[in-house]
Parts: C-alpha cells; sequence; structure tokens
C-alpha cells in the first residue's frame, strides 16, 4: 500500500510494529500498537480522498481490524476479537448502503466487506457459535450492494 499521505504512512508504522511484535512473542504490545493503527485507520476512513486513494483508506481500516482480532485472540480476548471483526463488517455494510457516499468509497467498502466476511466465518469456524458473529453475518446486503 503507497504511503502518499502523512496519516496513511503514520498508520503503516504502527501496523509494521504492531506486526513485528506478535513475531516476538509480545502479544500486549502488539494490542497496544494495533489499537493505536485503528485509531488512525478510523480517521482515514472518515477523511476525504485527500487522505488516500478511497481503496487504501478503507484497506487500512480492514487491516487494522483484521491485525487487533487477532492480537485479541493472542491474549485469549475472544470475545473482544469477535467484536472487533464485527465492527468492521458492520461499518462496511452501512458504507455500502450510504447512497450519499462517493460511488468509489462503496465500491472499495464492497470490495473489503469479502475479507471481513471471511474473518467472521473463520472465527466461528475456530472459535464455535457466537451469537455476535451470527447476527452479523445474518445482516442483509442486497445484491446491488455487491458491485
Amino acid at each position: 500500500m503507497p504511503c502518499n499521505t502523512p496519516l496513511l504512512a503514520q498508520w503503516k508504522q504502527f501496523t509494521r510494529a504492531g506486526v513485528q511484535a506478535s513475531r516476538n512473542h509480545q502479544p500486549m504490545q502488539a494490542t497496544a500498537l494495533h489499537q493505536q493503527a485503528l485509531a488512525i485507520a478510523q480517521q482515514l476512513f472518515a477523511a476525504d480522498a485527500d487522505a488516500g486513494t478511497d481503496d487504501d483508506r478503507v484497506a487500512a481500516f480492514v487491516v487494522s481490524h483484521l491485525n487487533l482480532a487477532d492480537a485479541y485472540l493472542a491474549t485469549d480476548q475472544g470475545g473482544a476479537a469477535a467484536e472487533c471483526l464485527c465492527r468492521a463488517h458492520d461499518e462496511l455494510l452501512t458504507t455500502l448502503q450510504d447512497e450519499t457516499l462517493p460511488t468509489s468509497l462503496r465500491i472499495a467498502a464492497s470490495r473489503h466487506r469479502r475479507e471481513t466476511h471471511a474473518a467472521l466465518i473463520q472465527h466461528l469456524a475456530a472459535h464455535g457459535p457466537q451469537l455476535l458473529v451470527s447476527q452479523t453475518l445474518a445482516s442483509p446486503i442486497t445484491p446491488a450492494q455487491l458491485h
């Protein structure tokens, strides 16, 4: 992912540091770094196109949630991991359904929604049934919103 904005570059630094902390078996540090990366990703997601391409902004948002969910799992916080994945998926669905948002952002949300959907299914497979995850997966989406 190119870093053509300061905020995106900052997000990338925290993300890399969080991944490295995970590799070094420092789950608490990884969690804290991924939380910081997510805070930046949320700013990017809510920002206008000057903060990066819509696809880059949505990708950062999704990657941050996936990384944080993994960090939560590494510290035996399965419920927090599920909530994190559900929040990301729900936000992408909300974006898809908001016709006031730019089409390019909605397309990016649709494309990356597949990643959160897959992560939720994997979470269920690995950790068993969870009401919140099942409800999130059951959220209605129309075929027109998939494009």
